[in-house]
């Protein structure tokens, strides 16, 4: 990548020297081309804090930065200024007082749920898309239809699980729930099992203590059956992947599968011959590969630009900066700043596939990107989609 000293260099400016108004444009290689629109984005994090909320901030805007320089090589002329959002107690107007002077044509923050409300209400005044990056907590994107929520609230999320499985599974099966002592996804099992009863799937019901000749007492002969706990704890994923490994390993006549959470995918690697054995099925909104020849190069370029590794988390912060990057700025470039849910540029995204709809009329946008990555018992991974 070619241009990444002009993201570290911007990097060194805002972090280094504390200066967070300062403009990053970024014009065509190739000046004797068409004049193209510039694409002006504001970008408000707590660029300076200590702890988690200053570092996946910093992550998310390096690899918002490298996008930039990817979407520079595509002749498009992009503006970028930055500003600390101070801490929670912060008065976050005059920020965005700042913000409205540039006339952007996105605005991306906040993180802290304190700043949810005014910013909320100046997307309002200022007819502006927001996106918020990290949060799915967000009430006010039920009602404002400017704010773009990059982690979809977790009804959303929900539901594009359930039309996910629903789609991928056909007319016939049933859903085994295992009951947890956690119950921490009871709501989204309930929900689960009340839309693929109307698919025509059976459901049943097992302990978490459930023995294995209890098992083959619930499971039906000629149809898929896929077991799901009612508690996305990876400690549950290790102790059923293993039970129903064991199970196909006696019963392989059974077409049984295992379905799981996004919390699994963090552990996937190190539990991954079980999971295969256990014919997994994570469902998940985000997909960090490994083994991607982009992923790796784009890692590598990371390293070189920014003299730093990328945190080892789900989602990788960096990736998620990248991949919103590509999407919102050739996504504005070709469609206008009110492109959103009217067109998906066509972007070769690494991590997360964003696709952005509005749930309901005056409602904002979410992502509605949903996988399951299937743990194949040939130890391929098949990445399923709801498109």
């Amino acid at each position: 990548m070619k241009h990444l000293f002009l993201s570290r260099l911007v990097l060194v400016v805002l972090l280094g020297f504390g200066v967070f108004s300062e403009a990053v444009c970024v014009a065509r290689a190739a000046l004797t081309q068409p004049a193209q629109p510039t694409v002006r984005v504001s970008v408000v994090l707590p660029f300076g804090a200590k702890g988690v909320e200053g570092s996946r901030s910093v992550e998310f805007y390096r690899g918002f930065l490298m996008a930039v320089d990817v979407v520079k090589q595509r002749g498009i002329n992009v503006c970028v200024n930055a500003y600390d959002e101070g801490t929670p107690r912060t008065d976050i107007a005059p920020i965005l007082e700042r913000v409205s002077a540039t006339h952007p044509d996105l605005l991306i923050a906040p993180v802290y749920p304190s700043h949810f409300e005014s910013v909320s209400a100046f997307a309002t005044r200022a007819t502006l898309p927001t996106a918020v990056p990290f949060s799915s907590r967000i009430s006010q994107i039920t009602s404002n239809p400017f704010l773009v929520a990059l982690n979809a609230p977790e009804t959303f999320r929900s539901q594009a699980a359930v039309d996910l499985v629903a789609k991928n599974f056909g007319k016939s099966g049933q859903i085994i729930v295992v009951q947890t002592a956690e119950a921490s996804e009871r709501d989204f099992t309930d929900a689960l099992s009340a839309e693929m009863r109307q698919q025509g799937y059976a459901v049943a019901t097992l302990p978490q203590s459930f023995t294995t000749a209890e098992l083959q007492q619930v499971v039906r002969a000629g149809v898929p059956n896929l077991i799901i706990p009612d508690a996305s704890e990876v400690e549950v994923m290790r102790a059923l992947a293993e039970r129903v490994r064991l199970y196909r390993t006696a019963h392989s006549a059974d077409n049984i599968a295992l379905l799981g959470y996004p919390e699994w995918g963090g552990e996937a690697a190190r539990n991954a011959a079980v999971l295969h054995e256990a014919n997994t099925y994570i469902l998940t909104p985000s997909f960090y590969n490994t083994y991607d020849v982009c992923t790796r190069n784009l890692e590598a370029d990371y390293k070189i630009a920014f003299g730093s590794v990328p945190t080892d988390m789900t989602p990788r912060l960096f990736l998620l900066g990248y991949d919103f990057g590509l999407y919102a700025l050739v996504g504005i470039a070709e469609g206008g700043a009110t492109f959103w849910g009217s067109k998906t540029p066509a972007v070769a995204q690494l991590q997360t596939d964003f696709r952005f709809a509005r749930p309901s009329a005056g409602c904002g946008f979410v992502n509605t990107c949903m996988w399951m990555l299937h743990y194949k018992t040939d130890r391929s991974i098949d990445k399923i989609s709801r498109i």
